[in-house]
Parts: structure tokens; sequence; C-alpha cells
């Protein structure tokens, strides 16, 4: 599953943090810097220690005119962005393009706040009207900082703008800002609440992943998309209401919100992402509505304390791995648009007792229902024609099955495991029965299933394999009882 872990926050979205790929850069001193078009310099990074700098008007002669990203950031060897460093910045009153006020450095031609430096006491900072953008890195790890006050001159927000700003409680976002770009408040542990205003049309890539502290967001019509990760790890969020204006809910885009324990899905959302749920184990309920037409792949794996599930018809494909280990979960129902149950789609939910599979189904996927220890009963359409590797395995409750006419392969291990079966029924369509399908392990070693009888077509190949490999059976249509004509009268 991608990007499902809270590594995501690790790596470092490099446009605008560091030179683009492939163009060349120079060193100066303990600066380095791109050439632009004209010969003017663009500074890319500071290479010296951390204490007072003072970057000069020009490099190698090359007036600085442009600075990309905030050059006081730290690298790993992979070129990962893994710190600030705490830098006093000072430039000439004549510089070309740079400014400081109060310490905090700035673009003069396009107003842009570059480098807040993390040590500086203030704890509210207000930025300057007539600022239009905060650069990428900007507030980087000013764990000190706990508001800011954005202006409405601001439009944009950059990358990581304030990535791991972990005092800071309050934020309020203008109506001015078009665009906040991906990590800008991730790891902002202490946000409580957040306003996205009118003027967001799209939430970015784990714009606010990590903030566990988060407990209410608001989430206005003029979005559309909710992107990767955009609230990721957001322990504290207990609820969120999607508006009718969203038509994707991107990939991991509120997985592991632990503390979520409703969410309202709109008409409007065509695609639930994969893992995008994934891991809000307090969710107790979910109605996916007739608009969506595909639950992807770990959509809701891991959600524990899910009992009730309503997928509306509309939904055709049921994505690998979709409600793995949701073990709260007893029933579920499977609308007739649904074609495809994924890889796992239902494995482990252990207490899950019944499941109806529409006619519209054409393959259950490998696992799709493995180790739903409670399943005692199932029933297989006649459209399926293969029952996918390890399907049933581990449904130790299922007492018996009947595979339907147009069924050609039973995979391998499909019912392996199932230690309640005493009864399958397979048709004369069936050509293939892959190895370990009706085997338990005991001891180390696979052997058939002790009480398990098949019921078979004479001559089928089913007959066949229950020869082959000495499996009990009986013939399609024979009575078994006891009888007691046989006996002399009186």
């Amino acid at each position: 599953m991608k990007k499902l872990f809270f590594a995501l926050l690790a790596l470092a979205v490099l446009a605008g943090c560091a030179a683009a790929a492939g163009e060349k850069t120079y060193r100066s001193g303990d600066f380095e810097y791109a050439l632009l078009e004209n010969g003017d310099a663009e500074l890319i990074r500071y290479h010296g220690d951390e204490g007072r700098v003072i970057i000069p008007n020009k490099l190698d002669g090359h007036p600085i005119t442009a600075v990309q990203g905030n050059p006081f950031v730290f690298y790993d060897e992979m070129a990962f962005i893994t710190g600030v460093k705490d830098c006093t910045v000072s430039v000439a009153l004549d510089h070309p393009y740079l400014a400081t006020i109060d310490g905090v450095l700035f673009g003069m031609t396009d107003r842009k706040l570059i480098y807040y430096q993390p040590s500086l006491k203030a704890a509210n900072y207000e930025i300057p009207y007539g600022i239009t953008g905060i650069g990428n890195g900007a507030f980087l790890g000013c764990s000190s900082l706990t508001s800011v006050t954005i202006p409405d001159s601001v439009t944009s927000i950059g990358y990581e703008a304030f990535w791991g700003c972990s005092g800071l409680t309050s934020v309020t976002i203008p109506d001015g800002v078009i665009t906040i770009w991906e990590f800008a408040f991730a790891r902002c542990s202490g946000l409580t609440s957040v306003t996205i205003p009118d003027s967001i049309s799209n939430i970015a890539i784990s714009t606010f992943n990590g903030c566990s502290g988060l407990t209410s967001v608001t989430i206005p019509d003029s979005v559309t998309a909710i992107g990767e990760s955009a609230f990721a790890y957001c322990s504290g969020l207990t609820s969120v209401t999607i508006p009718d204006s969203v038509t994707s809910i991107g990939d991991c885009a509120f997985s592991n919100c632990s503390g979520l324990t409703s969410v309202t899905i709109p008409g409007s959302v065509t695609a639930i992402g994969e893992g995008a749920f994934a891991g809000c184990r307090s969710l107790a309920s979910v109605t996916i509505p007739d608009s969506v037409t595909a639950i992807g792949d770990y959509a809701f794996a891991r959600c524990s304390s899910l009992s009730s599930v309503t997928i509306q018809d509309g939904v055709t494909t049921i994505g690998k791995v979709a409600f793995n280990r949701c073990s709260n979960l007893t029933s579920v129902t499977i609308p007739n648009s649904v074609t495809s149950i994924g890889y796992g789609a239902f494995s482990d939910c252990s207490n899950l007792t019944s499941v109806t599979i529409p006619n519209s189904v054409t393959a259950i996927g490998e696992g799709a229902f493995a180790g739903c220890r409670s399943l005692t009963s199932v029933t297989i359409p006649d459209s399926v024609s293969a029952i996918g590797d390890s399907a049933f395995s581990g449904c130790s409750s299922l007492t018996s099955v009947t595979i339907p006419d147009g069924i050609t392969t039973i995979g391998e291990s499909a019912f392996a495991y199932c230690s309640g079966l005493t009864s399958v029924t397979i048709p004369d369509s069936v050509t293939a029965i892959g190895d370990r399908a009706f085997d338990d392990y005991v001891n180390r070693e696979y052997i058939p299933l002790a009480d398990l009888v098949f019921t078979v077509a004479p001559g089928s190949y089913a007959e066949t394999w229950c020869r082959e490999n000495g499996r009990q059976f009986v013939h399609t249509g024979a009575e078994y009882g006891d009888r007691t004509d046989w006996l002399p009268g009186r």
C-alpha cells in the first residue's frame, strides 16, 4: 500500500528546495547557486555552520536575484530534508533581491517570506502585509512558534512551509490563499483546529499529515479533491464532513486517524483511494454512496471497530485487502454492481458470520475471505468462474460449501485450514483443483481435512481427483442413511 506509513514525512518534496534535477550548480565559499538565463545567481543552499550568516550581493560576480526554497535546510546522503539550520541572517541594505525584517529573511521582488530563524524568541508572529508568498520550508522546524497571522495579501503557502512547527496551536488561512502546497503543515502536532478557506480547490499531498492534535477541520465547498495522505495520522480527529463538491478522496487521505468515529462520504465522490481510511480503528460505520465505482486497495483495512458497512449499487470493484482485519464486522452485503472482489478484500474479518455474493461477481480474489473464522455460510453464485488461491482458507466455522456450475478452477489452499468443513459439493464444470485446496496443517504437516466428504458427479474431474488423492466422496444424487427393509420379518 502506497504511503501508509509515517515515514512519508521524512521524504522531502524536493521541488523548490534544491536545484532541479540535472540543473548545474556552482559553489562560492559556503554558498551554492545556479545561474538564471540572464546570468544572475539563484541561491540554492548554504553549506556553512550555524551562527551568523551574511549573504553577499553577488556570487562570483553574479547578482543574487532569486532564492530557491529555504537555503538553510539540512539534507542527508539521499538528498532528503532532515532539518533546518539555526542562522542569524544579515544582508546589505542595497541588496538587489533580499531584505530582512526583525531577523526574518524576505525576497523583495516576489515578496516572499524565505526563512524564519527557528530560535527567534517570539511565540506569535505576524507576517507583514504585502507579502504574497510563504516560501518552501520557510518556518520549517520552528517548534517554539505558537501562532502565525497570515495577511490577506498572501496567495501561496509553499512546500513544507510550517513542517514540524509542533508548538503551533492555531493558524488562520485567509481567503486570499489559493494554493497550499504539499506537506505545508505536516507534523504540526499542536494544531487543534483549522479552517480551509473557500479559495482552495485542492487539499494537497500530506498537507496536514501528522497533525495529531487536530480535533476539527472545516473543508469548504470549493474543494474538489482531497490529496494523498492529506490528513494521515491526525489521531485527534473524531469526525469529518466531506462536502458535496469533493469528487475524489486520495490514497491514505485519512489513514491512521485512530480517533475518527464517523465520516460522511457524499454522493459526489466517485473514487475512494488506496488506504483512504486504513487504520481508522475507532470508525464504527460507513456508507459508501452509489456514485463510488471503486473502493481502493486497503481502503478500510484495520478499521477494527467497523461493525456496519453499506455498499451502494455503483461499486464495481472492491480492491485488495479493502476491509482486511475489520474484526468487528459481522455481516456484509455486496451489491449487484460488483464484478470483482480483490485479493484479501475481507481477510481476517474474524467476526464476519455471513456474506452474500451477488451474481454479478465473476472473480473471487486470492485470500478474499481468508481468516474469517466465524463465517458459517457462504453462497457462491453461478457467475463466478474461479475461486482464487486461499480465498476461504482459515474459515474454521464453515461446515458446508456448494460450488456452483460454472466454476472451472478451485485455487491453491482455497479452503485450507477450514477445520469444521464436512461437506463440499463440486460440479463437473471444475477442471482444476489447486494444491492443498482442502488440507489442514497439523504437526508441521499438510493432511486432508479429517471429516470432509465430497459430493461429485460420476466420471468427473473431481471424482478422479478424489480417487488420486485418497479423499472420501459420494456421487451426486446418491442417498445415504439407515434402512431396515432388508431384515427378515418375524
